[in-house]
């Protein structure tokens, strides 16, 4: 597997029942995530993951563009929390010996749909 299809298949078990699956697949031992709102270790962030998946069980996760240089990739995607709330979010993840050992998340609700809500980023 590449890197972006890594942090493809990632992201889209996170939204699920799979978060611990997708931990034990594809994260380091050493994994560290910066978010302002969990704590940045590993198993803080997978707690976090799946209490919020608890509550929106109906997530779903588009993957508009993708960029990897080097051991990195960024996913500009968006997130549908329901049928009301979604976000445009960037994951940067960092690899090391095939694996996610670091990873950045930048989101943004979206707040007015326009008339074309998914721009062609290509």
């Amino acid at each position: 597997m590449t890197h972006k299809e890594i942090s493809v298949k990632f992201l889209t078990m996170c939204i699920t029942d799979q978060v611990e699956k997708a931990y034990d697949l594809f994260v380091h031992k050493d994994f560290l995530h910066h978010n302002q709102y969990v704590k940045n270790d590993k198993l803080s962030l997978l707690n976090a993951m799946m209490e919020d998946n608890q509550v929106h069980k109906k997530k779903k996760i588009t993957i508009l563009k993708q960029i990897e240089e080097n051991n990195y990739v960024s996913n500009y995607s968006i997130v549908n929390i329901d049928d009301k709330t979604k976000y445009m979010v960037v994951h940067i993840f960092r690899f090391e010996d095939d694996q996610i050992i670091e990873a950045w998340d930048i989101g943004e609700e979206v707040i007015k749909d326009s008339a074309n809500p998914i721009i062609d980023l290509n």
